[in-house]
């Protein structure tokens, strides 16, 4: 289990960012969370018997998925940083009587399994929130088996736009600090370059639009409420919270058409085999 008291600074807020949106990860205003997942599993092609390491696991939707194609002969293995993530993925896991998902509390860029661990490792909607992408990607590679796979989904270019650009440039005028890995990762062609610095091959990458109509803004604050945009906003007081939501979403009120708010998820599939030595 990691210590997150022993967590950079950076780490430590995407934690308690995502301990607290925890309890709303699964709502419908977020289902793009969970079909990015689940095309991200199909994408996998696993296999009966496998064993698969599932990265920022969340509450356990790509885990579930990936226990149903290893079959009850494989084994997943759910890491991330937020315990309340964990728990509410243990509690869909026991529900759905899953017997062959492990989870465990991780760091992912420094994992505690051993070399060749893994015949496949996953990392749904995730990536992105490490500030070294690289490291991290040769760490998974590092716990895979040689002519394994690493799968990754990321978010593309027009991906939450417009309203993406609106909410960062008014946080920005409240104080809020930025990492600076945000948007590093989200062309096909960054995506190769990356998979190939890291040293994998036969990689394959689709880009897909997952988007939806959302009913109205307030839906909009729920998605951001509940997901990674949660850390930007537990940089805002309390006090000034209010004023930002009545400001943010006066803005994006303005984007609504007769079929709704529409929120683009363009999405980047990315998949890489370790080579043979």
């Amino acid at each position: 289990m990691t210590n997150t008291a022993q967590l950079n600074e950076h780490k430590q807020q995407v934690t308690y960012g995502f301990n607290l949106a925890a309890a709303g990860y699964d709502r419908p205003a977020l289902r793009h969370l969970r079909n990015c997942a689940q095309q991200l599993v199909e994408l996998a092609k696993l296999q009966n018997g496998q064993k698969v390491l599932d990265i920022a696991t969340g509450t356990g939707t790509a885990a579930i998925a990936i226990a149903s194609k290893v079959s009850s002969t494989g084994q997943v293995v759910g890491i991330d940083l937020s315990q309340d993530m964990l728990a509410q993925a243990q509690q869909k896991i026991k529900t759905a009587e899953i017997t062959n998902i492990e989870l465990r509390q991780e760091d992912a860029e420094k994992l505690s399994f051993s070399d060749n661990s893994f015949d496949a490792v996953i990392c749904a909607s995730g990536i992105f929130f490490l500030l070294d992408m690289l490291g991290g990607l040769r760490e998974w590679q590092r716990v895979t088996q040689p002519g394994g796979i690493v799968a990754f989904s990321n978010f593309g270019e027009t991906a939450f736009q417009p309203m993406d650009k609106i909410f960062y440039a008014q946080v920005k005028n409240y104080g809020v600090q930025i990492p600076s890995a945000c948007g590093l990762l989200d062309t096909p062609e960054a995506c190769l370059n990356l998979m190939h610095t890291a040293g994998f091959e036969d990689i394959e990458i689709q880009t897909k639009q997952l988007g939806y109509y959302l009913d109205n803004t307030n839906e909009w604050w729920e998605m951001l409420w509940n997901s990674g945009f949660r850390i930007e906003l537990l940089q805002i007081s309390e006090e000034k919270l209010e004023q930002f939501k009545a400001e943010h979403l006066a803005e994006i009120e303005k984007l609504k058409t007769d079929r709704g708010l529409w929120l683009d998820v363009e999405t980047i599939f990315v998949m890489g085999k370790k080579p043979n030595p």
